[in-house]
């Protein structure tokens, strides 16, 4: 008994020196941090329905606010694609905080080269004035990294959730 307690109070020494020279939880900083390297997540469905998702996963360290630390999974945008593709015309694309933006353009799935090219403007003029649109933050041309059958996101998802910002 004594040898597991004291066992066990190794562990904890370990868990707690480990947090503490971790150094303090940062939150990541635009234009300070490193840019992560942003990634596309296919989600198949049974129907002729595929999803794509924007993602990035930033480091956090080992303890934060919130307990174990490690890398947090944020998925920047993500659209509903239906159709039989390779490309895809005027997606409604969805941003992490459930915003959907009125955008035109096209999502390009190449799956011989594992990759997701995002090519929209985004249309910042009122409805009834003249179409001015501006180029997405969203454009860009991923590498799919991984290719499953998760359950599809939906708008709702965002509204209370923090878990995706």
């Amino acid at each position: 008994m004594k040898r597991n307690s004291f066992s066990m109070l190794i562990a904890l020494s370990v868990l707690f020196l480990g947090g503490c020279f971790s150094g303090p939880y940062k939150p990541y900083k635009p234009g300070v941090d490193p840019v992560p390297e942003k990634y596309a997540e296919l989600r198949l469905s049974d129907t002729d329905k595929v999803q794509v998702l924007i993602s990035y996963d930033i480091w956090r360290g080992w303890v934060g606010p919130d307990g174990f630390g490690g890398y947090k999974h944020i998925i920047e945008y993500w659209a509903t694609l239906t159709g039989t593709g390779p490309v895809y015309s005027n997606p409604d694309l969805l941003y992490n905080a459930g915003y959907q933006s009125r955008n035109v353009g096209t999502i390009t799935l190449d799956r011989a080269n594992n990759r997701a090219i995002f090519n929209f403007q985004q249309i910042v003029s009122q409805p009834g004035e003249p179409q001015q649109t501006i180029s997405s933050p969203a454009n860009g041309n991923y590498p799919i990294k991984a290719v499953t059958r998760a359950p599809f996101l939906t708008p709702e998802i965002f509204q209370d959730n923090t878990a995706f910002k």
